[in-house]
Order: C-alpha cells, then sequence, then structure tokens
C-alpha cells in the first residue's frame, strides 16, 4: 500500500474530528467527508506507520443520514465539520462523543443527558478567528491554504455582515489573523493581529461604526476591549 492508490473501504464510524474512520490490512483508514455505513473507494494521500490519511475518490453506497450540504465551501473548508450530517444524527455524534471522552479520561463514572436540541440549526455561532493572507476565511482541512469566502452558514449573520465589509482586499493588506465575537445584544468586538506595516487609520475608518470594540495588536483601540454576555439573566 502506497500514497495515489486506490482502495475500497467500508466506513465504520466517524472520529472526534467528524472523519469517517476504516480499518484494513492493519491500517486504519481516516477520510473527511465519509460517514458510518458507507462504501467507498478512498485515494490515499499520507501514510504514517499504521495510520493512513485519505480522501474520498466515488461513493459506492450513501448513508441514509447523509445530507446535501448548504454551504458551497464545505468539502474543503475547515471551518467546521459535519454539515453533510443530519441535525438528528450530528447531536447523537456529539453526545457520544461526550460520554467517549468521559469513559476514557474521568475516572468517576457520569450519566450524561442528552444533548438539548438547539433552536438554531444553522448561523449560531458567536465567535470565529478569519485566517488572512492576501484573502479571508479558514484553512483548507488539512493545510494552511486560505479558502476565501464571503458568507458561513453557521457564523452569527452580523458577523457575516462584517465579513463582507473585511472582504475588501486592500482593507486586509498586511492583516494575519482576525477574531470577531458577538453577544446576545449583537454587539461585536474585533480583535486584529497584523504586520508592522499595516494601515492601522485606514482600516479603523472603514469598520468602526460596524463594531462596538476593536483591538488591533492587543491594543484596545475603540470601547474597552471586551463585551459582555448574559446567560441565564
Amino acid at each position: 500500500m502506497q500514497v495515489n492508490d486506490v482502495v475500497e473501504l467500508d466506513i465504520e464510524k466517524l472520529d472526534h474530528q467528524g472523519r469517517g474512520i476504516s480499518k484494513n490490512n492493519g491500517y486504519v483508514f481516516f477520510i473527511p467527508n465519509a460517514l458510518p455505513g458507507e462504501k467507498v473507494f478512498v485515494k490515499i494521500n499520507k501514510i504514517k506507520k499504521n495510520i493512513v490519511d485519505a480522501t474520498v475518490e466515488r461513493f459506492i453506497t450513501i448513508s441514509k443520514d447523509r445530507i446535501n450540504s448548504i454551504c458551497p465551501y464545505f468539502e474543503k473548508c475547515g471551518g467546521c465539520d459535519l454539515l453533510h450530517l443530519s441535525y438528528y444524527n450530528q447531536i447523537i455524534f456529539k453526545e457520544n462523543k461526550v460520554k467517549e471522552i468521559m469513559d476514557k479520561f474521568c475516572k468517576y463514572k457520569f450519566n450524561i443527558n442528552s444533548i438539548i436540541k438547539c433552536n438554531d440549526e444553522l448561523f449560531y455561532r458567536n465567535k470565529v478567528t478569519f485566517q488572512v493572507d492576501n484573502a479571508i476565511g479558514f484553512y483548507e482541512k488539512g493545510t494552511n491554504k486560505i479558502v476565501d469566502i464571503n458568507n458561513c452558514k453557521i457564523v452569527n449573520k452580523s458577523v457575516n455582515d462584517l465579513l463582507n465589509i473585511l472582504n475588501d482586499k486592500d482593507l486586509i493588506i498586511d492583516v494575519n489573523k482576525i477574531i470577531v465575537r458577538n453577544n446576545i445584544n449583537n454587539q461585536l468586538l474585533l480583535i486584529v493581529d497584523t504586520t508592522n506595516k499595516f494601515n492601522k487609520s485606514e482600516f479603523i475608518e472603514l469598520v468602526s461604526k460596524y463594531v462596538d470594540s476593536i483591538v488591533i495588536n492587543n491594543e484596545v483601540i475603540k470601547g474597552n476591549g471586551k463585551i459582555i454576555e448574559t446567560l441565564n439573566n
């Protein structure tokens, strides 16, 4: 078995990153975008001892739990892992993940309650880290290559509105990373990591009216450098 070989596999379960797992001839395969119960042809990308990273070349059988992802970036983007799985089965996956972690690392035994369903299956995330390098987005799965995006299906809509402003290539020159936090009152905190060449004044002028607090290279530029979240009053 070697890199670029194509192998037929049966997917047995998901790992904690949402990758499909299959065992074959003493090797353990990890395959993104593959679900339990599916039979697939995979292409081998990397082999390290008995661990194999692979990608799906073709589906032979498809899981009944698979759904069409509404995100056009999903297959490449590393921002999320489970948009190809029905929400009901996402909950089961996360519940089992908690149980497995507690069983493995905790000497005490707990009863793990069922996960409470979220009212918002999309646009729920209130914190995001955007990677920047002449484009803004998330790293491609398993790489440091940026997937340039203009809308994320799981972050708060206010964050997406800000993302559209930040997508100005002139605005993000010499920016390394941007963190955005949003709270229940729809306040936005912007944390920016830049190079020494960064044009701070122009950036502040263009984004200041859209956010409540700005921190650039650990210096508070607007607001008090924080937002307050409220949970259960």
